[in-house]
C-alpha cells in the first residue's frame, strides 16, 4: 500500500484486500483539509500564511503566491522602519510626532539656505572691507596694521597711536628769589613744570637744584642746567614731566645768592599735556 505525497492518504495496491478503516481514515483527512480550505476562502482574516522576508526590495507582481507577496512587503516595512507609518507634512511648521517632511520642502529649505549663505558672504565682505579701512587708518597714524589683523590686534594698535596735543598753559608767574604755585589739576593727567632763573648781578647767584613738589609725581626730569659765561652770569633751567596724583598740585623753588644777599629773578610755567 502506498501513501500520497501531501496528505498521506492510503493508496491500496491491486492485490490488497478492501479495508473500510483505511477508506474512513482517508475520508477524515480529506474532510479536514476541505473544511480548512473553505474557512480560509470564506474568512480571509482567519488565514495564517507562512512566509520568509525577502532579501531585497522589489515590486509586487500580480499572480505571485501569497507567501512571496508577504515576504516582499515585510522587506519594505523593515527597511522603511517608522517612516512607513508616518504622516507626510508639506510644510515646516508641523509639530506632530512621527511626521516626515515632504520632499517638496527640500526646494523651500534650499532657497532659505542659499539666501542665508548670500547674506553671510555679503557680511563677510563688509567686515573685511571695514577691517581694511580701519587698518589703513591705523597705519596712517604710524602703527603698521595688516588688513586681516584680528580686531583685538587692531584695538591694541589704536591704543598705541601717539596723539599730539598742543600743551595748555594753566599757570605762569615770576618773582625774585623764590616762587611757588598751587594749581588745580586733573588726577592722572600729565603736566610740564618749567622753572628758570638768573641773578640780578653778574656772578652773584646760582641754582641749587632743590624743589618741593606735592600732588604729583615726577615721571622724568627733562632738564636741570646751570650754565655760566665768561662774565660769571649764570642762567638755570629745570623742566619736570609729572603726572598728577590728586586734584591740586603744589610746586616751590628758590634761587640762592652769595653772601652779599643779592637776589635772582625766577620764572615758573605749568602746562597741561593731555
Amino acid at each position: 500500500m502506498k501513501i500520497t505525497e501531501h496528505y498521506n492518504l492510503h493508496k491500496p495496491d491491486q492485490d490488497d484486500f478492501y479495508d473500510v478503516d483505511v477508506l474512513n481514515e482517508n475520508m477524515d483527512k480529506i474532510d479536514t483539509v476541505l473544511k480548512e480550505t473553505q474557512t480560509a476562502v470564506s474568512n480571509p482574516a482567519e488565514q495564517a500564511p507562512v512566509f520568509t522576508e525577502a532579501e531585497t526590495r522589489s515590486s509586487l507582481v500580480s499572480g505571485e503566491k501569497l507567501g512571496t507577496l508577504m515576504g516582499k512587503i515585510a522587506k519594505w516595512l523593515t527597511d522603511l522602519k517608522d517612516s512607513a507609518f508616518a504622516t507626510i507634512a508639506n510644510n515646516c511648521t508641523t509639530t506632530e510626532e512621527g511626521s516626515v517632511l515632504d520632499a517638496r520642502q527640500g526646494q523651500v529649505l534650499q532657497g532659505e539656505v542659499d539666501e542665508i549663505n548670500s547674506n553671510l558672504n555679503a557680511l563677510k565682505k563688509s567686515v573685511a572691507d571695514g577691517k581694511s579701512a580701519i587698518a589703513s587708518a591705523i597705519t596712517g597714524k604710524g602703527v603698521s596694521t595688516a588688513a586681516d589683523a584680528a580686531f583685538s590686534v587692531m584695538a591694541g594698535n589704536i591704543r598705541n597711536i601717539v596723539t599730539t596735543k598742543a600743551p595748555t598753559l594753566i599757570w605762569y608767574g615770576h618773582a625774585y628769589q623764590k616762587i611757588s604755585a598751587t594749581v588745580n589739576v586733573t588726577n592722572g593727567k600729565h603736566y610740564l613744570i618749567v622753572y628758570s632763573g638768573a641773578p640780578t648781578v653778574a656772578g652773584r647767584g646760582w641754582h641749587n637744584g632743590n624743589y618741593t613738589l606735592t600732588g604729583a609725581v615726577t615721571v622724568a626730569e627733562l632738564a636741570r642746567r646751570n650754565e655760566g659765561n665768561s662774565n660769571g652770569i649764570y642762567v638755570t633751567t629745570l623742566i619736570l614731566y609729572v603726572v598728577a596724583t590728586s586734584s591740586q598740585l603744589y610746586f616751590n623753588k628758590s634761587w640762592n645768592a652769595y653772601s652779599d644777599g643779592l637776589d635772582g629773578n625766577v620764572g615758573l610755567s605749568i602746562l597741561q599735556l593731555d
